[in-house]
């Protein structure tokens, strides 16, 4: 069994399992499934783990209690809601409370008015794309809850720290392993093991456009699809173009182009990295592999311009990642 099925198979059993985000922070959790919760896995967890205790909800789940994100600098993360108690806790701090608090957000039945604002157990909430949107813990967490629960995607995390109060370091958190018998696995395995397949595929020629793209330093491939498709929502992907035998990566912009005025229609503009060929006319294959950002207005073309450089980068950071390949 591999790492991913053993971690699989502890989950399933209401045991904790170590996520290690290897892709950004390198910052070790221990991890659960919110609806096989108990006191004792939360005590063990503050015991060990010494860091603060997360529940890690979907945005569908997240309206249904009314779970808004903070705004400003009390969210450096961008995924911080509001910290709460279940209503039948008393002061909502003990191990057994908060394990009370985490398994009623797991509950389908739950209400706002179920929980109380502030407390004790602090709601991250991620996308419902989980990793295919970012490769962070919190989406690591819920993408293995998908494969694990027998009904919930909802999650709770501990960081790992060590003796001194610091980020614990991966000797620390072997010996933890170790010690407690609790698999580990780093996220960026998460993701090579669950995302094999692409979101879709989808084929088309490639056509001349308004050459903008050119003119800004990113020169595009349109594409005018064989098969009209809704499938993807308006954003930019990563995808690996498929022409003529041999296969390239890319960035995928799906939209209509917000910050060029009188564009109504959707277009599919793919930017193809160290490509230098002329493939006008040409018909080729888009594997879309994942998300990076959601289509948007930028004020200028300057900005425009920047938030493509770091699309790129994210794009060649996410394949080397999942694909164990230098790109440029």
């Amino acid at each position: 069994m591999g790492k991913l099925g053993e971690v699989k198979e502890h989950l399933k059993k209401g045991k904790l399992a170590i996520l290690v985000d290897d892709a950004d922070t390198q910052t070790s959790y221990l991890m659960g499934l919110a609806e096989t919760v108990t006191g004792q896995h939360v005590n063990l967890m503050a015991k060990i783990g010494k860091g603060l205790v997360y529940v890690c909800l979907n945005n569908r789940k997240a309206k249904q209690l009314d779970l808004p994100l903070m705004t400003g600098k009390m969210n450096p993360s961008k995924n911080f809601a509001i910290s709460i108690d279940h209503h039948t806790t008393t002061t909502g701090i003990s191990a057994f409370e908060r394990a009370i608090t985490i398994k009623a957000v797991a509950n389908e039945d739950s209400k706002p008015e179920d929980f109380r604002r502030p407390g004790h157990v602090f709601p991250l909430v991620y996308s419902d794309y989980g990793m295919l949107d970012y490769m962070g813990v919190v989406e690591a967490s819920a993408d293995l809850a998908k494969i694990s629960s027998s009904f919930s995607d909802t999650t709770y995390l501990c960081e790992i720290l060590n003796k001194e109060g610091g980020i614990a370091a991966d000797q620390d958190v072997a010996e933890i392993s170790h010690e407690f018998g609790i698999p580990s696995i780093n996220i960026t395995e998460v993701f090579k093991s669950l995302y094999k397949d692409p979101i879709c595929t989808i084929d088309g020629q490639v056509i001349h456009g308004q050459k903008l793209g050119s003119k800004l330093g990113f020169p595009t491939a349109n594409l005018e699809l064989s098969t009209p498709s809704d499938s993807l929502r308006n954003g930019v992907y990563g995808v690996i173009v498929n022409w003529c035998g041999s296969s390239y990566f890319g960035v995928m912009n799906a939209g209509v182009k917000p910050t060029i005025k009188n564009n109504l229609k959707k277009t599919y503009e793919i930017h193809l990295l160290d490509f230098y060929n002329d493939i006008y006319g040409e018909k080729i294959n888009v594997e879309v592999k994942f998300f990076i950002r959601e289509e948007k207005k930028f004020n200028s073309l300057n900005q425009l311009v920047q938030q493509i450089e770091t699309d790129i980068q994210t794009a060649k950071h996410r394949f080397e990642l999942q694909q164990t390949v230098k790109i440029g």
